[in-house]
């Protein structure tokens, strides 16, 4: 249970070395594959079990915590950046007070 809690501080990891600028969001994207074999080799050490459905039941949320956060970074880059102008996505929002 504590590695599962452990686990869903990736994207909160990810999103501070992205606002340092150590990594950005497609760094993270390009070593997909190397985080698949981290992702399943982690689970693998921590579940006492040699269950590889058990084992995939962590490995698929941290997987899916590690993809987002990767996205939110290259979005929050896109933004500071300013290629988020003319996105249909990222439209900016203004606040009268």
């Amino acid at each position: 249970m504590f590695t599962t809690g452990l686990s869903f501080q990736v994207p909160v990891i990810q999103l501070l070395l992205g606002q340092v600028g150590l990594v950005t969001g497609d760094e993270m994207l390009s070593i997909w594959r190397y985080v698949v074999v981290g992702a399943v080799v982690a689970a693998a050490i921590v579940i006492p079990s040699t269950d590889p459905l058990t084992q995939m039941l962590l490995a698929g949320p941290l997987l899916g915590l590690y993809f987002g956060g990767a996205w939110t970074v290259k979005l929050i880059w896109r933004e500071i950046s300013g290629q988020a102008q003319n996105s249909p996505w990222c439209t900016p929002i203004s606040v009268n007070v």
